[in-house]
């Protein structure tokens, strides 16, 4: 391996010719001297003695020319020199403008890290094609299917950081009004409901530390520090030992974290049904790294998606179970790899139209939501504080929503209490849920309205105010009601 540099000579009359060049190097023979042998030169340093090629161009010119070669085997024999001749040219004014036109050992320390930098790579790409596998539960990888494809084709570095790290940054409706309603109630928006990255959950499932923001910082920091290195050596800038030895250690950090995650999820240490929201984050970042065209058109899918799913009973869309055309543009989200940018931008529009609700015409001027209740919550939340929170509920319904019926669970199992809804507000816990806040104190009925012979819910459930008031005035169950009868 060799070191190159070039110096442009103030003026031929101060530096002539190789020899006073020579001359100027050597000045302190105890740290660099300048020998020839054999018609050959060579660079003592100490115990070092380097092969040397000194060259003047310019003869006839009034500011000549000078390049300057050195070769050894060790990197740090190479050090040495340049720390030595870097003193001496630079404090030289003699020399005017000074480059290094080959940094061999940029060269050494940029081919050792290279591979490292692969490894964390790969690593990611790990952890997101088994997050991917284990939490989609089609056969054929319906879900995720086209990000694993997309990982394997021109997947980069930084595409490898957004998926994994990178805070939501888009439009996000349910966040707007969780801040508008912090404005409202002068107070701070708490950090443990922002949107939290794939990275965040993950360490949050592992140490089961609420905390992340430290660890959110150092990660960060850590990334940036490797993406940095990763850049110097992928743009052949310098890069030298310090860099090398900072950078092994920031990649062997977070090499480890992987290897943890990777491990507890193995293991079952951390769930990954539970990452459902995260994932498809990570997803539609990969799949967004396309085309502007497929970015709109995430966006507009995300926005269906969440108002689709505040409107089903669980925490997840059982799309085998809602109206077709709803399942069209799912399929269409499966698909999207295998359409052209026209027909993305034509579904875009059509789900910009949609405005979803799954109730029947008869139920909009007296909608009623059911929630089910423990007694604890019940007496403490309905009956003293007069409101119900922690709710998903879809955009179409939020303002369509005129009472909440309160169902006891066992051993009560019914519903005697409900509300006039003032309000429905974003949730003081988690984004993406709601608080209903009822106008005035809840109204009791005359006698328990029981369960009957069927499930009782498990979730929030839909009705009227005046079919509740028909099946108390009749004495019937809430087998009615429900209509899920054993």
């Amino acid at each position: 391996m060799y070191q190159k540099y070039i110096i442009k000579v103030k003026n031929k009359s101060v530096i002539a010719n190789q020899d006073v060049v020579i001359n100027n190097l050597s000045q302190n023979p105890d740290l660099l001297k300048i020998e020839r042998s054999d018609s050959k030169l060579f660079a003592e340093l100490g115990m070092c003695k380097l092969p040397i090629e000194i060259i003047y161009m310019g003869n006839d010119e009034k500011f000549p020319t000078i390049t300057i070669k050195v070769s050894s085997n060790s990197v740090d024999e190479l050090e040495s020199f340049e720390k030595v001749f870097n003193n001496i040219v630079r404090t030289d004014n003699r020399f005017s403008r000074v480059n290094c036109t080959f940094d061999g050992i940029s060269e050494y320390y940029s081919s050792s890290i290279y591979a490292k930098l692969h490894r964390i790579e790969r690593k990611g790409r790990e952890l997101l094609k088994e997050m991917f596998y284990v939490s989609d539960d089609s056969e054929d990888l319906k879900k995720y299917g086209n990000s694993v494809d997309e990982i394997d084709k021109d997947f980069t570095f930084g595409n490898l950081i957004d998926a994994i790290f990178k805070k939501e940054d888009k439009k996000n409706i349910e966040l707007i009004e969780y801040i508008h309603e912090c404005v409202l109630k002068k107070k701070v928006p708490e950090d443990k409901i922002l949107p939290k990255t794939i990275w965040e959950q993950l360490i949050f499932k592992l140490t089961k530390d609420r905390d992340l923001t430290s660890k959110d910082t150092e990660i960060e920091l850590l990334l940036s520090k490797i993406k940095k290195a990763r850049n110097s050596v992928a743009h052949c800038n310098k890069f030298s030992k310090t860099q090398y030895d900072s950078t092994i250690e920031d990649i062997e950090q977070l090499e480890s974290q992987f290897d943890n995650i990777i491990e507890a999820i193995k293991l079952g240490s951390i769930s990954v049904k539970d990452f459902s929201a995260e994932l498809r984050g990570a997803n539609n970042e990969i799949l967004s790294t396309q085309s502007d065209v497929v970015k709109q058109y995430l966006d507009a899918y995300g926005v269906f998606e969440q108002d689709l799913l505040g409107q089903v009973q669980g925490s997840e869309i059982k799309w085998d179970k809602v109206p077709e055309e709803y399942r069209l543009h799912h399929n269409f989200y499966e698909t999207i790899r295998e359409k052209t940018d026209s027909e993305i931008i034509a579904e875009t529009e059509e789900l910009e139209k949609i405005n979803i609700d799954l109730e029947s015409p008869n139920t909009q001027d007296d909608l009623t939501i059911i929630v089910p209740a423990q007694e604890e919550g019940f007496q403490r939340v309905f009956l003293r504080d007069h409101e119900w929170y922690d709710i998903r509920i879809g955009k179409a319904r939020r303002n369509k929503i005129k009472y909440i019926a309160g169902y006891e669970v066992a051993p009560r199992s019914g519903i005697q209490y409900t509300a006039k809804v003032k309000k429905i507000v974003p949730s003081d816990n988690y984004l993406g849920y709601w608080k209903v806040v009822f106008e005035g104190e809840p109204e009791k009925y005359d006698h328990l309205i029981p369960l009957g012979n069927t499930y009782p819910p498990q979730n929030i459930r839909y009705t009227t105010k005046r079919e509740l008031d028909e099946v108390a005035n009749n004495n019937e169950t809430l087998e009615k009601i429900f209509n899920n009868p054993y």
